[in-house]
């Protein structure tokens, strides 16, 4: 085990490894492989290279637009000279598409897993799986659940970034993640800014809770969420963000690159200080249970009773989605 995952276990953190299943880099060995090899060889087989349309297949193979914009196709100079086929990449050019069709494809990705799997890594999010040309859901089931629960020796975290995450996507519960995306595919916003913004209430957040979360969690899985990249939201929004997410059991995450590096000091430290009292209690663990306590009228108070899976402790928290202060009373009695 690397000494990063033990350190990160005993301050009570997991670590979770990106990985791609879509595509390579076109600087990879694989790809100057594949262009220094002539078409129809194994190492243009690898990837989902096609002869173009036209005269001379100068045009792309067809009309498919890149995620990021533009033709999905770019065209190869042979070792010739001449231009030749063209290779796919859905997203970015320097991105080429990989053919999951072609078994030394998945006999590599499965090597990358446990290589990480073997420095003690909790688990893996995969970054848009359903875009991967060729791979069917029985081999993501295989490849991306079965080996890390085969060879990780625990249960992994297992989620996904993209639409197919979604709170409401069956596509990860089909294959076998453990977990999806709580605020769905939003880099930006969550449903509690929402309740901060005034667009939905502490009864909508709720009900988000008790349709996705609880039953993932009754059947021991999870939900997840990442801090915003709209680095406009103040300290305290940012702070109560994570403390009625993560503190009714949805894992969350920062960025630690693009977002938390980037904040103020003062936005740190408030994310500093809810982690650290979530993690000081047992309450406010995932696995703890927790129960809606009333708190009135006010569409912008909200209150949970958690109670730790051994009933040793309990914990009330109160959030208040307002920019200003107020009194909230909270009945414990309903």
């Amino acid at each position: 085990m690397m000494p990063s995952s033990t350190a990160a276990r005993a301050a009570g953190l997991g670590i979770l490894v990106d990985i791609v299943p879509n595509h390579s880099s076109d600087r990879h060995a694989w790809f100057r492989d594949a262009v220094a090899a002539p078409a129809g060889s194994a190492e243009r087989n690898r990837y989902v290279f096609r002869d173009g349309q036209g005269r001379n297949g100068e045009l792309p193979p067809n009309d498919w637009q890149s995620m990021f914009g533009g033709p999905a196709w770019t065209r190869v100079v042979e070792p010739d000279g001449t231009p030749g086929q063209w290779y796919l990449h859905l997203f970015d050019s320097t991105q080429p598409d990989l053919d999951w069709r072609e078994p030394t494809v998945a006999e590599d990705f499965e090597e990358s897993l446990r290589f990480w799997l073997d420095r003690g890594v909790d688990g893996f999010e995969y970054d848009a799986p359903q875009a991967s040309w060729g791979l069917t859901d029985a081999d993501a089931a295989d490849i991306m659940v079965d080996t890390p629960n085969a060879h990780g020796g625990t249960a992994k975290w297992l989620t996904a970034e993209s639409s197919i995450a979604n709170f409401d996507d069956p596509y990860s519960d089909s294959i076998g993640l453990t977990h999806t995306l709580f605020n769905g595919d939003d880099d930006l916003g969550s449903f509690a800014y929402d309740v901060m913004d005034g667009t939905r209430s502490a009864d909508d957040l709720e009900s988000h809770f008790a349709t996705y979360l609880d039953p993932r969690r009754a059947s021991g899985r999870g939900m997840n969420a990442a801090a915003s990249y709209d680095l406009s939201r103040s300290a305290s929004q940012r702070a109560l963000d994570a403390a009625v997410t993560a503190g009714n059991g949805v894992l969350y995450s920062t960025d630690v690159e693009q977002v938390y590096s980037q904040l103020s000091d003062a936005s740190r430290a408030a994310y500093d200080e809810v982690f650290r009292a979530i993690d000081s209690s047992s309450a406010l663990a995932p696995d703890a249970s927790r129960e809606r306590v009333p708190t009135g009228a006010d569409p912008q108070s909200y209150a949970t009773l958690r109670t730790s899976a051994d009933g040793s402790e309990s914990v009330l928290a109160v959030y208040n989605f307002r920019d200003v202060a107020a009194t909230i009373s909270a009945s414990l009695t309903g």
